[in-house]
């Protein structure tokens, strides 16, 4: 459900802002520098906390709830912001994302654009998610861990992989060259896969994605047609392809019209399960490294409040004034 009514402004210590520091290559971190000035000038100002690794926005979101927080903006990338919705599940806080991260596919999701330096166009991203409709998104588990955009194994984990360790700029062009690269050395494993207790898939696989929002890794439309708030995960298989295939159906995922190709399989459920009998493989949660295989992955009622300015899925979904 959506709430039409736009927020308005209030007490400056009901604001917080948690900026991650080497989000984006560092692209936060220059704007966490501007962001007093910008959110005092809009009237949003608040107490500004860095994250100093790992699981410390986590934190620093249950200290924002402690004091009283109406608002946590996040300044970083889908892996801080999924850190700071993990504290924020099943409460009225809302969460706002001002994108300047890598991706940023979530906040493009939500109809945020991206943040431009300087601190007249972050006080205006402002004001634009304080008018802005709020929406309570599904936050799927997985392993214990909250997701609100999507996690998985195979070649996107491995992906992953390649991009904590590049040093490519700008962070959105790293993951293309990592998918690339991915693409030309990533040998499909085999993979077992159920889905509300039935077995949609055994056998080699180049990924497997749980997706709650279809968009990741850069903008990669995985599955264009997934809805946050319909209470279910879409699981998306890409099968054992060859290479040169998968080389040549990639830039297709952008624009998300692989899902006819005979090796793209989806499901969808509540509850999902994947095991890589012949070895343990790593996984992602939005991104972000977490471990390895088995997942568990389950949907069961969870839910995030968020800004959104505007997003395809929200059609007839808005409450009436």
């Amino acid at each position: 459900m959506v709430d039409p009514n736009p927020i308005r402004p209030i007490e400056p210590d009901r604001w917080w802002y948690i900026v991650n520091p080497v989000a984006g290559k560092g692209r936060a971190l220059a704007i966490g520098k501007e962001l007093a000035l910008a959110a005092g000038a809009a009237g949003f100002g608040g107490p500004v906390r860095e994250t100093s690794g790992p699981g410390h926005a986590t934190e620093l979101a249950q200290a924002a709830i402690a004091h009283g927080a109406e608002i946590v903006a996040v300044i970083g990338g889908d892996g801080t912001v999924s850190e700071v919705a993990e504290a924020l599940v099943g409460t009225n806080t809302c969460l706002m994302v001002l994108p300047s991260g890598g991706g940023n596919d979530l906040a493009g999701e939500l109809g945020i654009p991206r943040l431009p330096p300087g601190p007249v166009a972050i006080a205006r991203t402002l004001r634009l998610l304080a008018s802005a409709p709020r929406v309570r998104l599904d936050v799927a588990t997985i392993n214990g861990r909250a997701c609100i955009q999507a996690g998985g194994t195979g070649l996107d984990a491995y992906v992953a992989t390649l991009h904590s360790t590049s040093r490519i700029r700008p962070a959105a062009l790293s993951y293309g060259v990592g998918t690339i690269r991915g693409l030309l050395t990533y040998r499909p494993t085999v993979m077992k896969v159920t889905v509300d207790g039935n077995v949609v898939w055994n056998g080699r696989a180049y990924a497997v994605t749980i997706a709650n929002i279809g968009v990741y890794g850069g903008g990669l439309r995985i599955v264009p047609d997934a809805d946050p708030m319909d209470g279910l995960v879409d699981v998306a298989i890409i099968g054992d392809i060859h290479r040169l295939e998968a080389i040549r159906i990639f830039p297709t995922v952008y624009r998300g019209t692989h899902v006819g190709h005979p090796q793209f399989h989806l499901h969808r459920g509540r509850h999902v399960t994947v095991t890589t009998p012949d070895n343990p493989q790593p996984i992602h949660i939005d991104g972000t490294l977490t471990g390895m295989t088995p997942i568990v992955a389950t949907m069961d009622g969870r839910t995030v409040l968020v800004a959104a300015p505007s997003a395809r899925w929200l059609t007839n979904k808005v409450a009436p004034r």
